[in-house]
């Protein structure tokens, strides 16, 4: 399935441009169309050109869920965590990871000092998951 969006970016890609924002564009539009294995190669290569792009990690584990590989999907939510940096995390990084619904999260995990050892990210997909508040597959309620 393709739309009019999709044909003008692949014609971007196929004229020798390339990029973080026309590989997550290109994965977007592709999960939009409910392909997410032709989403995940561009997504890929979005965080391969820019491992700081949080949106393009966020996803990258949305692809991975819908295409019904959980381990890959935390994965991914889990890098895209740890790319908005060791320094500390703001509730705007924080939403465009795992969506506005969960970051109220954030302060339970960094009190409760569950963060230790496995890293805050992990301690964020753990609690999570504890709650309810990842589908079975790996992906992020809405």
């Amino acid at each position: 399935m393709s739309n009019n969006i999709t044909e003008n970016l692949e014609r971007l890609l196929l004229s020798g441009k390339d990029g973080a924002l026309l590989r997550f564009s290109l994965g977007s539009q592709y999960l939009k169309l409910k392909e997410p294995a032709a989403a995940i190669g561009h997504l890929q290569r979005a965080v391969a050109f820019d491992p700081d792009y949080s949106a393009a990690w966020k996803q990258l584990g949305r692809a991975f869920a819908e295409a019904g590989r959980p381990a890959e999907a935390l994965e991914a939510y889990r890098q895209g965590i740890e790319a908005v940096g060791a320094s500390g995390y703001t509730a705007m990084q924080l939403a465009l990871i795992l969506g506005e619904n969960h970051v109220k999260l954030v302060p339970d995990v960094a009190v409760s000092g569950e963060g230790t050892g496995g890293g805050l990210a992990n301690a964020m997909i753990a609690k999570l998951m504890a709650e309810g508040a990842m589908n079975g597959n790996g992906s992020a309620k809405a």
